[in-house]
């Protein structure tokens, strides 16, 4: 729903892992287009809103948020793409190169992904702060840590979720924009 006015989308996971990688998937993912009188500001802000409620359920934003805590990406979906496939094949048996799951379910099972799992205990390498490592063992967790560091440099470091949601929402805004530019299409505000 978009200001009481009901609108299909494509809740395909793969939109929303191209939308966490910066790409522009408003079009794909309001496949049928906007309602009539729907502003494109708040069809961006239902995008991500529906995004964040499955990858991290409001009330954990909330709590970060209040918190001030500067949340570190601990995954990518395409620099952790293998695995991720080998998780859900071998945990689920679901092929990721042809399962068709909604962002929910798709972000249930990862959520559900056993901690012996690789991409559970890379993950957790990537989140561990070296404060809580015993003196023992920071060697060991430090070379870890940088065996499985994402390779792609983080752009912008946020102090809150709500800067960082605004900031994908005005890097959205500014590709649509330049979509419409580049096609000479319209899509009604």
């Amino acid at each position: 729903m978009i200001d009481g006015e009901k609108t299909p989308v494509d809740p395909d996971f793969r939109l929303m892992c191209r939308l966490y990688s910066g790409e522009n998937v408003l079009k794909d993912f309001y496949f049928a287009g906007l309602p009539v009188g729907v502003s494109m500001e708040k069809a961006v802000e239902a995008m991500l809103d529906f995004y964040l409620d499955g990858i991290a359920p409001y009330r954990d934003r909330e709590k970060h948020e209040e918190s001030g805590e500067k949340p570190l990406p601990v995954f990518d979906f395409a620099e952790d793409e293998a695995l991720f496939y080998a998780a859900f094949l071998g945990e689920y048996g679901v092929d990721l190169n042809r399962a068709k799951l909604h962002w929910f379910d798709f972000c249930a099972l990862f959520k559900g992904l056993p901690d012996e799992c690789r991409l559970k205990q890379v993950i957790q390498v990537r989140s561990t702060k070296m404060s809580d490592v015993p003196k023992y063992d920071r060697k060991r967790i430090a070379h870890l840590k940088q065996v499985y560091a994402l390779k792609k440099v983080q752009s912008k470091k946020y102090a809150t979720a709500k800067e960082r949601d605004e900031d994908m929402k005005a890097r959205i805004d500014r590709r649509f924009a330049e979509a419409q530019r580049k096609t000479g299409v319209k899509v009604g505000d």
